[in-house]
C-alpha cells in the first residue's frame, strides 16, 4: 500500500514539474519575443526620427544647391542623382551591409540570457 502511495506520489510530482517545465518554457518565449518587439519599436522610433532630420536636412542641400546654380530644377534634380547613387550601392552591398547586421542583431538579442 505505501508503495501504491509512493508512486502515485512520484507521477503526480513528474506531473506537476512537466507542467512546470512548460510554462517556464513558455514565459521565456514570451520574454524573448517583448524583448526583441521593444527593441525593434524603439529602433523604428528612432530610424523614423533620423529619416525626418535627414528630409529636411536633403530639402536645404537641394535649395542650397538651387540657389548655388541659379535654377531650382538643378538643385533638386543632383540631390536626385545622390539618392540615386546611394540606392545602386545599397542595392549592391545590402547583404553586407544591411541582411547581415540585422539578422545577428536578431539572433544576439534572442539569445541573451540575463
Amino acid at each position: 500500500m505505501e508503495i501504491e502511495d509512493n508512486f502515485t506520489n512520484l507521477v503526480n510530482n513528474v506531473e506537476d514539474y512537466i507542467e512546470t517545465q512548460k510554462e517556464l518554457a513558455r514565459l521565456h518565449v514570451i520574454e524573448k519575443v517583448s524583448s526583441a518587439s521593444s527593441a525593434a519599436a524603439s529602433n523604428l522610433i528612432i530610424v523614423l526620427l533620423f529619416m525626418l532630420m535627414f528630409l529636411f536636412f536633403s530639402l536645404a542641400l537641394a535649395w542650397l544647391l538651387s540657389e548655388y546654380f541659379g535654377k531650382t530644377s538643378i538643385g533638386f534634380s543632383l540631390m536626385g542623382c545622390v539618392y540615386l547613387l546611394i540606392g545602386i550601392i545599397l542595392v549592391i552591398k545590402k547583404d553586407s551591409w544591411l541582411v547581415n547586421p540585422m539578422m545577428n542583431s536578431m539572433i544576439k538579442k534572442m539569445s541573451e540570457h540575463e
